[in-house]
């Protein structure tokens, strides 16, 4: 756990940065924004305006030339983005999966989003202008610390909030899986688990430092799961999560390992902010609820806001009272699980409308069969599934911005 006086340096930096964006911000958010020559608005544009451009497994892009994807793909993988779950080619592909999972050549005929081991997908909230969830896989996420013939791969599922949130989530989004195989690249084959955890931190610290000024006004969760053979490495900032289940039988499902939701009730986010001068407000029959209050001037007249996370990329204005981004990284072995489980990350949208053993009988009975063998179906059904019964299409309720990824091991 990082400490209060470790912290106190760089978020002075961070406040200092705040101030620094909020005298200019009018003039800087009509300016197209670039991160490392990426623009933004590349990485946020509407999901609807990508449906049926899908054209290759290997790479989600917006251009259907199959040879361009490929070339575009950074040496450490190709990553895979979803789509809505009410998007045309999510409806196809569940009605062609339905009538037979598989083309007569024995080939996938779903779309890039989805297979006989993951499926990803994600569902705007019906309040909300924007979708502020983002999410990415790499079935292979090769670096030096790749074991050679052992399987890889990267999870990432980011969840946008405040005004520029989702701008936020984008930049995260490109940001991290590059970050971190630069960081895994620096020394050769094959480091300590400590090692890698502090590359994880350091990636997380880095990314939320040279955010754009979007992270004035908002801020996104990150949560990142990180296979590098028998080892699953999960880093997590925010409240979001990532839960590995373990089939024991077709009925049991055990919940081998879940992350925390960061928030301010929690003993030691309550230290660190507390000690920073930051106020707190915890709701006493509903402490999850809690909230780190903050006199925002990057709103226009400046009003006062609570954050519902201890931890978060962005969110600058609460870097001075103690939100950071680093994140708590822990290490899961895999091998008393692996042929028998799967990894589940999703937003706070899936996980607070219904609890974990609820998806995790639903998603192990799509991946396996009676036996626990690999079932020859594909879980895409059974996560729109999920999705749909957790919050029903006619539901009155307000439903936020749900994403999911899931991936056997």
């Amino acid at each position: 756990m990082v400490g209060i006086t470790s912290n106190k340096g760089r978020l002075r930096r961070r406040l200092r940065r705040a101030l620094f964006w909020q005298t200019r911000q009018r003039s800087v958010l009509l300016i197209g924004l670039t991160v490392s020559g990426l623009g933004l608005a590349q990485v946020c544009i509407s999901r609807s305006r990508l449906a049926g451009r899908f054209a290759t497994g290997d790479h989600i892009g917006i251009t259907s030339s199959k040879s361009l994807l490929r070339k575009t793909c950074p040496t450490y993988g190709c990553a895979l983005y979803p789509l809505e779950i009410d998007d045309a080619a999510i409806v196809a592909a569940l009605q062609t999966e339905k009538n037979d999972p598989q083309s007569p050549r024995g080939e996938s005929t779903l779309p890039p989003l989805a297979s006989h081991d993951f499926a990803m997908v994600t569902r705007q909230s019906k309040t909300h202008a924007y979708n502020q969830d983002r999410a990415f896989f790499f079935r292979n996420f090769t670096t030096n610390q790749s074991p050679p013939g052992l399987p890889t791969f990267l999870i990432g599922l980011l969840d946008g909030h405040g005004t520029e949130g989702h701008r936020v989530a984008a930049y995260a989004t490109m940001a991290i899986p590059a970050r971190l195989a630069e960081k895994l690249n620096a020394r050769p084959c094959c480091q300590s688990e400590q090692w890698i955890r502090s590359q994880l931190v350091d990636a997380f610290v880095e990314i939320d430092h040279e955010a754009p000024p979007n992270a004035l006004r908002g801020g996104c969760t990150a949560s990142i799961s990180l296979r590098i053979g028998h080892k699953l490495f999960v880093a997590n900032t925010g409240d979001s999560q990532i839960l590995v289940m373990h089939r024991l039988n077709e009925e049991d499902v055990n919940i081998a390992y879940r992350t925390r939701k960061d928030k301010a009730y929690l003993p030691e986010e309550k230290s660190r902010i507390e000690g920073m001068g930051g106020q707190i407000h915890i709701p006493p029959a509903f402490p999850e609820g809690s909230r780190v209050i903050v006199r925002s001037v990057s709103v226009h007249p400046p009003e006062t806001i609570g954050l519902a996370m201890s931890r978060s990329i962005g969110d600058w204005e609460w870097g001075s009272v103690g939100v950071i981004p680093d994140p708590i990284v822990d290490v899961v072995d895999l091998t008393a699980l692996a042929g028998s489980a799967f990894v589940v990350a999703a937003s706070d949208g899936l996980w607070d409308l219904r609890k974990p053993e609820f998806y995790a009988k639903l998603l192990s009975r799509a991946m396996f069969d009676d036996d626990g063998a690999v079932f020859p179906s594909r879980p895409l059904s059974a996560l729109v599934e999920a999705i749909y019964k957790a919050a029903p299409e006619a539901a009155k309720w307000y439903r936020d911005d749900m994403t999911a990824v899931v991936v056997r091991i």
